[in-house]
């Protein structure tokens, strides 16, 4: 166990809200020495999934908590014989103290997109899954469709069997919007109160709520950290200039 929790390797994560343009950073800067995990939410809500919310504290890293995630994570890392992890959740926005308790050697890589931006491309990704910018990174639809159902089986059987009852419902869920189109009942990092919003009021109003909360929660926490510990990357940048953008978070990051 002492060695995942002493892994001297390096640990990147990507902060920023659903549709801000955390998957098409991820894709340019992974391969060579990195090992990218893409939203293994299962792992992050290890005892905690009872919680029908991702708003973690440093209180829920609990001891076992912590050793758990860390042996998991460093687990990959050391099986793929890659030196450096970098994760991306947009859930992560709700839980950066957590993550901070867990990974205290972390370093953070923040996104910045109009909030508006971000809640029109997320009632569309909520209501339709496919647009533009998934096809441009995945490819047409139908192959992004199966990606994502294979992605959520790897996500179940990733799982401790145990937990499966807990977060079975939201993958399977997942997996019959992709399959058979049945609407979704929530999307995207949730807030504590998303579900009592989406009883009242209409996706994209709970969208724009859903961005304005993470980004306010990921600011909060950044402007607590000291400079070395992050670096923050606009979308418009990423978009008119991703090889500037890219060379700039791999020197962030030691790759040059």
């Amino acid at each position: 166990m002492g060695r995942f929790l002493d892994n001297p390797n390096k640990v990147v994560i990507i902060v920023g809200p659903a549709r801000s343009g955390t998957t098409f950073l991820a894709s340019l800067i992974q391969g060579g020495s990195i090992l990218y995990l893409e939203e293994p939410n299962l792992i992050w809500s290890y005892r905690n999934y009872n919680q029908d919310h991702d708003q973690l504290n440093k209180d829920d890293a609990r001891n076992e908590v912590t050793q758990y995630i860390r042996k998991r994570f460093f687990g990959k890392l050391v099986r793929a014989n890659k030196e450096i992890l970098l994760e991306k959740t947009p859930a992560t926005c709700l839980r950066l103290p957590f993550v901070e308790a867990i990974f205290p050697e972390a370093k953070y890589i923040f996104l910045e997109r109009d909030v508006c931006q971000i809640a029109n491309s997320a009632e569309r990704k909520w209501l339709s899954e496919i647009d533009s910018n998934t096809k441009r990174i995945y490819g047409e639809g139908k192959n992004h469709r199966f990606r994502q159902v294979v992605l959520q089986a790897k996500k179940l059987f990733d799982a401790p069997l145990v937990d499966w009852v807990h977060y079975g419902k939201r993958i399977f869920s997942e997996m019959a919007f992709m399959l058979f189109g049945v609407r979704r009942r929530v999307w995207g990092p949730r807030y504590i109160g998303i579900k009592e919003d989406l009883k009242v009021s209409p996706i994209n109003v709970v969208c724009k709520k859903q961005a304005e909360i993470c980004l306010e929660m990921a600011r909060s926490f950044r402007d607590e950290l000291p400079p070395h510990k992050y670096i923050v990357v606009s979308y418009d940048d990423l978009k008119s200039k991703p090889l500037q953008v890219r060379d700039c978070v791999q020197g962030f990051m030691g790759l040059h």
